[in-house]
């Protein structure tokens, strides 16, 4: 069994959530005897050397239509599916725009005449089954969009390094860390806001997103004295600053699922997150939940999240998600596809 991802040209000059979710679950396959190989949209490829094509975020139909020959092979698809509630036509607009100033491939002639919309149409009508993380990702992916069946849900997982025993705590936890590319739909302004007035140390980790700094560099601009920003780090980086922190915040307008509330909570956290996160679906009851428009009630969440005691509750719940559990999913479902 043979298997091409196809994910986004920027996924590793821009990472972000599905950057984890592709390296890792392709890692996971290849633990248990599948062989992956993960390539970016726009290189050339040969289909016919693979049994089938996992293609991944179905907003960006661009990234699938230019692969040459797709149509012929079976096809999964991890929706990733987020609705930014703009026009099709203004989604088709910022696809050129990214090609056009060179954040993005250009995209393909097929997707500028048939437009946004139709576009994502052609990639479901040509996938034989449709990945989420969440029940409620199947759900609104239904309300967008028709023909969009099969559906199953593969939670996603931690990376091994994240299932450790933590080793003896040399000193109190202290602190909010925020961990997320920045741009409006993560919503880091808001924790800006409710962190003002309060004394402790508050750590963004995050690049600003390539198609709009703005965003990045108002909130450097507002932020506070107690207020600090670091740069994207590895895993392996966010694993320490996951433990030295008392709590963590996922403030999101709207997450698919929110790898970082998972991972906190693995590594003993207290995690305040926006009710607007997937993750939601399977943590809700070890975390502290908050409307995002809401900044008197995140305020109220922190300092509460602060003051409690460091959760224990969380912790195994939180390990017992992890990619070779995916991994064992999606073997599953490509042998049976594959023997239709």
């Amino acid at each position: 069994m043979k298997i091409l991802f196809i994910a986004r040209s920027t996924l590793h000059k821009q990472p972000g959530g599905d950057t984890q979710q592709v390296v890792e679950t392709a890692r996971a396959l290849q633990q248990i005897g599948v062989e992956v190989d993960v390539r970016l949209s726009g290189e050339r490829i040969n289909v016919n050397q693979y049994d089938l094509i996992h293609f991944f975020n179905l907003g960006r139909p661009a990234d699938l239509l230019r692969l040459k020959g797709w149509e012929t092979k079976p096809v999964f698809c991890s929706t990733i599916w987020v609705d930014y509630g703009d026009s099709p036509k203004k989604e088709w607009m910022k696809v050129i725009a990214r090609g056009l100033i060179g954040n993005d491939r250009f995209p393909p002639w097929r997707y500028l005449v048939q437009g946004h919309e139709k576009s994502i149409q052609a990639v479901i009508d040509g996938t034989d089954l449709f990945i989420t993380t969440t029940e409620r990702e199947i759900e609104k992916l239904h309300d967008s969009f028709t023909g969009a069946e099969p559906t199953y849900v593969v939670h996603p997982g931690l990376p091994d390094e994240y299932i450790d025993t933590l080793p003896p705590e040399k000193e109190e936890r202290s602190g909010i860390l925020c961990v997320a590319r920045f741009e409006e739909l993560k919503n880091q302004m808001a924790v800006i806001e409710a962190t003002r007035n309060i004394a402790e140390p508050v750590t963004f980790v995050g690049d600003a997103a390539a198609n709009n700094p703005s965003y990045f560099n108002k909130c450097k601009r507002v932020a506070s004295s107690n207020h600090s920003f670091r740069p994207h780090s590895s895993m392996s980086a966010l694993r320490m600053l996951y433990r030295s922190h008392k709590t963590v915040v996922v403030p999101s307008h709207f997450e698919t699922f929110g790898l970082t509330a998972l991972e906190a909570l693995s590594q003993g956290c207290n995690v305040v997150v926006s009710k607007n996160v997937g993750a939601l679906e399977v943590l809700k009851d070890y975390v502290n939940v908050f409307d995002p428009n809401d900044i008197s009630e995140l305020q109220d969440k922190l300092k509460a999240s602060l003051q409690a005691e460091s959760q224990k509750d969380g912790i195994l719940h939180a390990r017992s998600f992890t990619w070779e559990k995916a991994a064992e999913r999606l073997k599953e479902l490509y042998t049976t596809r594959l023997s239709v």
